[in-house]
Parts: structure tokens; C-alpha cells; sequence
């Protein structure tokens, strides 16, 4: 049996963030998430307007997502984590 990989391609883009240990953080949060993701990827985050509030927005092959949501800048990581499961799961969901 041989087993063959499928590329894809994460491009993570985040604003709006001034300490590079939380920008490296969510970056990994969102590689981590889209690891098992064939296709490319685009992922944005930055600062939606008013204080602590946030916008990720996912681009690729499944589809387009935005999210807003309320998190203070050491929380992020955790909060964009969880923002891209809920668009996978809904994703999924949506094929199946």
C-alpha cells in the first residue's frame, strides 16, 4: 500500500497585534487547526473596531467564514482556535 500526502498551503496574516510571541501563538493555533486541511489557505486576524474585539476570516477550498468575537489580546490563540473549529465542524457538517 503506499500512502500519499495532500498538500496545502496556510497563509496566516495577523494585524493589529503588537507582541510577536501572541502573533506566533496564533499563527501555530491556526496552522495547527488547518493541518489535516487539503488546499490553500488564507486566515486573517486583526482588531475589529472597538476594544478587544476581533474579526478572523477564513478563505479556501471549503468555503469562506468571518467571525467577530470578543477576546483580550493574551486570549486570542485560544479564541481563534476555537472560532476556526466551529467553522470546520459547521463545514463538515455541511458536506456530509
Amino acid at each position: 500500500m503506499r500512502l500519499t500526502s495532500v498538500p496545502n498551503t496556510i497563509d496566516v496574516q495577523v494585524r493589529d497585534v503588537e507582541d510577536p510571541a501572541i502573533v506566533t501563538a496564533i499563527t501555530e493555533a491556526i496552522k495547527e487547526g488547518l493541518h489535516h486541511m487539503p488546499g490553500k489557505w488564507h486566515v486573517s486576524v486583526s482588531a475589529s473596531g472597538e476594544r478587544d474585539r476581533w474579526s478572523l476570516d477564513v478563505r479556501g477550498d471549503f468555503g469562506r467564514h468571518s467571525a467577530k468575537f470578543l477576546a483580550a489580546p493574551d486570549q486570542l490563540p485560544d479564541g481563534v482556535s476555537r472560532r476556526l473549529l466551529a467553522f470546520l465542524t459547521t463545514s463538515a457538517s455541511a458536506r456530509s
